[in-house]
């Protein structure tokens, strides 16, 4: 009721029913309940705009109730501690005021700058212990106050320069502000101390893959020194599986499953590793376990859908990756529900799930999807606004198709250019695929399979693009 009274503007109102609400909920030791979803704090400025009003008002005990009220949703709450240390010199106990400032200083610093911390007679922050220095930093972590979180980790290391611990905390703080450089400053700070810390490596790792830069290096020398390490091999593995180097990521994720049998994580990437390389009969037994680990219907019913997608039943597939998209709109699921309705030729459909995923395949597959449907305008924007390698085979054909242009020399010029690699194999087998000239698909496979025998990728386009003709 006070939230409605307080949209329509009816301040007097909403305040009264704020008041008998929140006494309820106090008299029923029900005062968490109240608007307070997802561990988050935004419903604490209810109880702090009543109690300013009060403050206001002369009325320090009702404004007390409410700061109490705060304080036992978030013991951290600095401004309801701002408010209390206010009220307790107002009404003449400096003692107690200078006792709660100190700790809503301590919990935010840019409060030295008011009025009330001069009146107080602070001129700078509190000195604390090393101890105390991490756990309010720890505190403003979690909170979202990274910089706050930064300057009672420098704190520390102004009583500990050495704390290895801490310069990662703080090297982790400035990856959350996207700020690179001084994590790189500090990194190398922190690698003076301790060079062969596998934590360190780890966050290099991650630094490095936050700037778009290779970190495979990084990792590989974070296991020579700890072949053991969980997070290094769930790392090593995560990557390479992001790389489609699933045999590499199976290894790790073997090892992974080796050291700890129940990490959900290591048991999914596992799967997926063994899906790619054609070995489902094994995936399909492991599901089971997974299933038993974390019942996570999207992220199963995802993994099945790939399953059945590589052993060609692609119906089956898509009523998996279905059940996936009605818990998660996750990008990787829409990608996957675009690419099959497009094997299933139901092409509108598949440009509904693609249409506001960022990412290249889902953009290889909507302009397939309306050159299907003869939508030369609307291919050419994605095919513009994409980032589609402009030097690949398949780019070059889809610039002569949405040109419209009917030229069998233009056509020709482009299924002339000699493959290199899998990515020109796969690009001509797809283009021989547009043009319904089977036969040459089927010798580029079949070109493409003599040469690189034990590419998955090759192996699974092949399947899809035959079977789908």
């Amino acid at each position: 009721i006070a939230k409605t009274f307080l949209a329509q503007n009816r301040q007097q109102k909403a305040t009264s029913a704020f008041k008998q609400a929140y006494k309820l909920a106090l008299n029923d030791k029900n005062i968490d309940k109240i608007e307070f979803e997802n561990n988050e704090y935004d419903n604490l400025d209810d109880y702090l705009d009543m109690a300013i009003g009060y403050w206001e008002k002369g009325n320090y005990p009702e404004a007390l109730d409410y700061l109490d009220m705060m304080l036992k949703i978030d013991p951290d709450s600095a401004s309801a501690y701002f408010l209390k240390s206010k009220i307790a010199l107002t009404e003449g106990d400096k003692d107690k005021a200078v006792e709660f400032f100190k700790r809503a200083i301590l919990l935010n610093n840019s409060l030295i700058n008011t009025k009330l911390a001069k009146k107080l007679g602070f001129t700078q922050i509190p000195t604390l212990s090393k101890e105390e220095y991490s756990l309010y930093a720890q505190k403003n972590y979690f909170k979202g106050n990274i910089n706050q979180s930064v300057d009672y980790l420098k704190k520390y290391l102004e009583l500990d320069s050495e704390n290895i611990d801490i310069y990662l905390a703080l090297i982790n703080c400035y990856l959350k502000n996207n700020n690179y450089e001084l994590a790189n400053t500090t990194l190398a700070d922190a690698k003076k101390i301790s060079k062969n810390n596998p934590s360190l490596l780890l966050l290099e790792a991650k630094l490095l893959k936050a700037q778009n830069k290779d970190y495979e290096e990084v990792l590989l020398e974070a296991y020579k020194i700890n072949p053991n390490n969980r997070h290094v091999l769930l790392n090593l593995a995560d990557m390479y599986l992001d790389k489609k180097n699933y045999n590499s990521s199976k290894n790790y994720y073997e090892m992974l499953i080796s050291i700890d049998d129940n990490l959900y994580e290591a048991y999914f990437g596992y799967i997926y590793s063994l899906i790619n390389l054609d070995k489902a009969d094994n995936a399909q037994n492991l599901i089971r376990k997974l299933t038993s680990l974390n019942n996570n219907k999207a992220e199963i019913s995802y993994l099945l859908s790939v399953l059945c997608y590589t052993k060609g039943e692609y119906k089956e597939a898509f009523e998996y990756i279905n059940n996936s998209l009605k818990v998660d709109k996750n990008p990787v699921y829409l990608i996957q529900a675009g690419k099959l309705s497009y094997i299933l030729k139901d092409y509108s459909n598949s440009i509904s799930y693609l249409q506001n995923v960022n990412d290249s395949e889902a953009f290889e597959y909507l302009i397939a999807d309306y050159l299907m449907l003869n939508k030369y305008n609307e291919a050419k924007r994605i095919l513009f606004n994409s980032e589609i390698d402009k030097n690949r085979i398949l780019y070059k054909y889809y610039l002569y198709k949405t040109s419209k242009l009917d030229s069998n020399k233009e056509l020709n010029s482009i299924l002339r250019q000699k493959p290199i690699d899998t990515q020109d194999y796969l690009d001509l087998a797809k283009i021989y695929y547009f043009e319904n000239r089977i036969d040459d698909m089927n010798k580029v496979l079949n070109n493409a399979d003599k040469r690189f025998a034990k590419n998955h990728l090759i192996k699974f386009v092949s399947q899809e693009l035959r079977r789908n003709k």
